[in-house]
């Protein structure tokens, strides 16, 4: 396929790192006002907080990424195709991303630590859930950001949100239409359950119980999200070193 150079976009590249990181300090400060306006310092608001974080990470960095084209400095075609070269950088300015991000949550998990009397394996696997999840999700906007194609990056985002809420909705509807005997199911997905049993407070034991519940889930998931980032950066090389081959056999031609 014939490749086309194009002079590189004086538009803004919309919001970068920094823009990214202030906003984010904004939505955990908000959060952390409303709660306290609303309930002060008690442990589910502050079960709440850290609930709000989780969604900022799953809902609304991937809908501020997904809604950036990536920028390109060769394009092979007139379409939404972009370079292995270029989805790579944007992959990471992802990964740069999800780095930023889970470093300032930082400041927010251990300070309430002492508040809801975390354990410190608690706050431990508080981090390491957030974290998981968040991969998982930096995976699923770096796999958006390799088109600038509107269907493919609206599904994108549609599974981050999926990630999130399609469990917990099927829950529901299930209770709704059998009844509530049907009682909680364990879920396997949505990071809702596992990040709420972990923070609750109570004694050493029931948090070891909390831990031993949802750790399994916590591990599989933040494994599951560097197994795919492996297997992404595996396939940009491919991809770019195709392009190489591509470019000198035109090139000799």
């Amino acid at each position: 396929m014939d490749e086309v150079v194009v002079k590189a976009s004086k538009k803004p590249r919309g919001v970068g790192l920094r823009g990214l990181v202030l906003g984010w300090s904004l939505w955990l400060l908000g959060s952390w006002v409303v709660l306290w306006a609303v309930g002060g310092w008690t442990v589910p608001a502050l079960r709440v907080m850290v609930l709000s974080g989780l969604v900022g990470m799953m809902g609304v960095w991937p809908a501020v990424r997904l809604s950036q084209p990536t920028r390109t400095r060769r394009v092979a075609s007139a379409g939404h195709e972009v370079l292995g070269g270029d989805w790579a950088r944007a992959c990471g300015w992802i990964a740069a991303d999800w780095l930023a991000l889970n470093l300032v949550f930082q400041a927010v998990i251990w300070p309430l630590q002492l508040a809801a009397r975390w354990s410190t394996p608690q706050a431990v696997w508080l981090v390491v859930a957030v974290a998981g999840w968040s991969l998982l999700t930096g995976l699923v906007i770096a796999w958006g950001r390799g088109t600038n194609h509107p269907a493919a990056r609206t599904w994108a985002m549609v599974v981050c949100v999926a990630v999130v809420v399609l469990e917990p909705i099927l829950w529901w509807m299930g209770l709704m239409a059998a009844g509530p005997e049907v009682g909680v199911p364990e879920m396997r997905f949505s990071p809702l359950q596992a990040v709420w049993g972990v923070s609750a407070a109570g004694t050493e034991a029931q948090a070891q119980a909390a831990v031993a519940v949802h750790g399994f889930q916590i591990v599989t998931v933040a494994a599951s999200a560097m197994v795919g980032w492996v297997v992404l950066w595996g396939l940009l090389a491919l991809v770019m070193l195709r392009e190489r081959a591509t470019s000198r056999g035109a090139a000799a031609s």
